[in-house]
């Protein structure tokens, strides 16, 4: 019942804020607003909590097994002196593995997820790949061998979740001296950006010093506006599946053509630059229809994936793996890309939403929680096909004339 509420909380607290700051920014800050682009932040955020259902299980499993049976217990006399040195040590691996991320092509394929939107706003700190919860939490494990409680690790960890959402915001400006403590949406501001003056710079969780003292902290500057998002072309900007997937099958791509497996290793653990990829000035990114692709196509699963996190813990132990998996793998099966054979497109569109629909008729037909979620969502599918299919017809007869 405890993690069912954390998950609840985990949607409904960042839900409500996401709502009053789009407001806030469509009467003052638009140009930092895009709502298909914040639908698509959300589906990825729901679907990383639904990853994490599937996979947060074995994560803490091996956490516990090591602090149990490898823990140097070290001898903290009070739980406010352990709680501080939990805190302290997660912000300095959080900084390393954050680094690491941004430099190892493997890790970055997924870390790319977010850092890919051109927008700036608490949706924004929801874009995340999924598949991050498979490799992130192996740089904590050191907690359980320096001996940080299981309980202790888990306040940090909500603590960092709650506090990284709040840094993703333009609302905000500098802090003053709390710029020289603080990680602060300023310096977080900077880290997103991808100008060459901000580049891998402010990796920082709760605190700036490790920042300072590694040589990668740098201020906002006022002359030197943040342009959000990554150097390289986004051909489907719309796509879960695209943003999940592309980098890694990238990366295998290009280090399958290497001569000598040192070369390919240097592609899967070298840093970005290694990877030959179509700058944003030699090819724009391809948008296909906004309301077609995001409003309509991501409605669907992002409903089943909220029926997911909510009834968790009323799933069989075999659905709760099943249903989860199932879902994630579907998303990698997305695509938004517009091309001239927009029939493939169509035969996509077809498969995700059947398999979709089968997901859908298997829990109406085995639970009975939340229904209604389940019947919107079969709905938005019904639609989303008959405006593909009307789409295709309408393309069908422009390319005969």
């Amino acid at each position: 019942m405890l993690t069912q509420n954390i998950l609840t909380f985990l949607m409904i607290l960042p839900l409500i804020c996401i709502v009053i700051e789009a407001f806030v920014l469509r009467k003052y800050h638009r140009s930092q607003l895009n709502y298909a682009e914040g639908l698509v932040n959300i589906s990825l955020g729901v679907n990383n909590l639904v990853a994490g259902i599937l996979f947060t299980g074995i994560h803490l499993f091996i956490y516990q097994y090591l602090y149990r049976h490898y823990s140097l217990s070290l001898p903290l006399p009070n739980p406010f002196l352990q709680l501080l040195v939990a805190f302290l040590l997660y912000d300095f691996l959080y900084y390393w593995s954050h680094w690491a991320h941004h430099r190892c092509n493997l890790l970055w394929a997924n870390h790319w997820v977010h850092h890919s939107g051109q927008h700036f706003n608490f949706t924004t700190a929801v874009r995340l790949g999924f598949l991050g919860n498979f490799t992130v939490w192996i740089f904590f494990l050191p907690m359980a061998f320096l001996g940080i409680p299981l309980e202790h690790y888990l306040l940090v960890i909500a603590a960092q979740f709650i506090y990284q959402f709040f840094i993703h915001t333009t609302l905000v400006r500098e802090l003053g001296w709390l710029e020289k403590i603080l990680v602060t949406p300023s310096q977080h501001r900077v880290h997103h950006a991808s100008n060459a003056l901000y580049l891998d710079r402010n990796f920082g969780c709760f605190l700036v010093v490790w920042d300072r003292l590694f040589g990668t902290y740098q201020r906002e500057i006022i002359d030197e506006p943040p342009q959000y998002g990554v150097t390289h072309s986004i051909e489907q900007p719309f796509s879960p599946g695209y943003l999940n997937c592309f980098l890694y099958l990238e990366c295998l791509r290009q280090a399958w053509r290497q001569p000598s497996l040192r070369m390919a290793l240097g592609i899967l653990l070298g840093p970005p630059s290694r990877l030959q990829l179509t700058t944003l000035e030699q090819v724009l990114a391809v948008r296909n229809n906004a309301f077609l692709t995001s409003y309509l196509g991501l409605l669907a699963p992002l409903l089943i994936s909220f029926y997911i996190v909510l009834n968790v813990t009323e799933l069989s132990t075999a659905d709760a793996w099943r249903v989860p998996l199932s879902l994630l793998l579907i998303s990698c099966l997305y695509i938004s890309k517009k091309t001239i054979r927009y029939r493939w497109s169509l035969l996509n569109s077809l498969l995700v939403k059947g398999l979709e629909t089968g997901v859908i008729l298997y829990l109406l037909t085995h639970y009975n929680n939340l229904q209604p979620i389940l019947w919107f969502a079969l709905v938005s599918i019904i639609v989303a096909l008959v405006v593909k299919l009307f789409s295709f017809s309408i393309a069908r007869s422009a390319s005969n004339e």
